[in-house]
C-alpha cells in the first residue's frame, strides 16, 4: 500500500506508535477481532500507554488521510475532539469536523457523519487544506437514494483526481448503465468520455462496459 509506504507516514508512525501487525482471520487474530469488534479491513486500532483503545481506522485512507489519524491518535484520540465539538463553544476548525465525520462513519451513524463532513465542506470551502475534496466524496457515498448519484455527479467533476473518483464512477456507470431508454446510456458516455479526458491511465477499466 502506498499509504504505509508513504514516508510522511513512516516518520510519524516510528516517532509516536508502537506498531504490531495481526492477522484477524488466524490463530490468536480470530479472538482479538472479536474482543474488538472488528468487521472491515484494515482496521487500525489505536491504544494508549495504560491499553486502553482511544481511535481506530476502519477501511482504506491515503497517505495525507492517514498522516492526520496519526496525528490526532498522538493527540488522544477521537473523543477528546467529540467532546469539543459538542461542547459550548464552536468549532470552525474543518480537521476536527473531519475526525467526527470518520468516528460517526465507522459507528454507522450516517446522519451525525454527513453533518460532520457538511461541516468541514462549510469551513474549508475553497480547499486550502484538502479537506473538503475528501468531505465531498464522503457526503456522497452517505446520501440517500438518487440523491447520492447528484452528490456523486458534484464530486467527480469537482474532484475528478481523487482516488475516491474512480469508485464513484463506476457507481455512477451502473446507475445508468441500469436506467430505461437512451437517456442514461447518454449520460454513461458522457461520464466515461470525461473519465477518459481526465484519467487516461484508468483507461483499462473501460473494457468492463
Amino acid at each position: 500500500s502506498k499509504t504505509y509506504s508513504d514516508e510522511h507516514v513512516g516518520k510519524i508512525a516510528d516517532a509516536k506508535f508502537v506498531s504490531i501487525k495481526v492477522d484477524a482471520e488466524h490463530g490468536e487474530g480470530v479472538n482479538l477481532a472479536k474482543s474488538y469488534k472488528v468487521h472491515g479491513y484494515p482496521t487500525i486500532i489505536f491504544f494508549d500507554a495504560d491499553g486502553e483503545v482511544i481511535d481506530q481506522v476502519v477501511g482504506y485512507e491515503d497517505a495525507a488521510s492517514f498522516a492526520r489519524s496519526l496525528e490526532q491518535a498522538a493527540s488522544g484520540g477521537s473523543k477528546a475532539v467529540l467532546d469539543e465539538i459538542n461542547g459550548p463553544t464552536p468549532v470552525t476548525d474543518p480537521a476536527k469536523w473531519m475526525i467526527a465525520g470518520k468516528y460517526y462513519a465507522q459507528k454507522r451513524d450516517q446522519e451525525r457523519a454527513r453533518s460532520a463532513y457538511d461541516r468541514v465542506i462549510e469551513f474549508d470551502p475553497e480547499n486550502k487544506r484538502q479537506l473538503k475534496e475528501e468531505a465531498v466524496y464522503q457526503v456522497a457515498f452517505l446520501s440517500p437514494g438518487d440523491q447520492q448519484f447528484d452528490e456523486l455527479e458534484k464530486a467527480v467533476t469537482e474532484f475528478p483526481m481523487r482516488e475516491e473518483g474512480s469508485q464513484a464512477t463506476m457507481m455512477l456507470l451502473d446507475h445508468y448503465l441500469g436506467q430505461k431508454g437512451s437517456d442514461g446510456v447518454a449520460k454513461a458516455e458522457r461520464r466515461i468520455d470525461g473519465w477518459a479526458v481526465r484519467r487516461p491511465a484508468d483507461a483499462q477499466a473501460f473494457n468492463y462496459f
